[in-house]
């Protein structure tokens, strides 16, 4: 039985390896989101399952491609925002979106 699970363990090496970083990563993650009190904290456990990867590779470049759009989505909102004024009338505020309707 002994020498079955070391071979059962050396043929799945990597498998277990890969489910044990994820697990840590999520452990780690959960850990981070409880202790900034984030109100919806296993959104950053599902975001460490979905982002790890086989390889490390695999995992830099989906953070890259992450930071990548999330920065692009940043810009873009920004640069299409309507000038505010900075009275707090609801007419002001209704006149700075009147350009989204069609």
């Amino acid at each position: 039985m002994g020498r079955r699970f070391i071979f059962w363990v050396s043929r799945h090496q990597a498998e277990l390896l890969l489910g044990l970083r994820m697990t840590v990563a999520s452990l780690l993650a959960f850990a981070l989101a409880a202790w900034f009190a984030l109100p919806q904290g296993y959104f950053a456990v599902l975001t460490t399952v979905i982002v790890m990867h086989g390889s490390v590779g695999g995992s830099v470049n989906a953070t890259l491609y992450r930071l990548i759009g999330t920065f692009g989505g940043a810009v873009w909102g920004v640069s299409f925002q309507p000038p505010f004024r900075t009275r707090r009338s609801p007419r002001w505020r209704w006149r700075s979106w009147r350009w989204l309707r069609p």
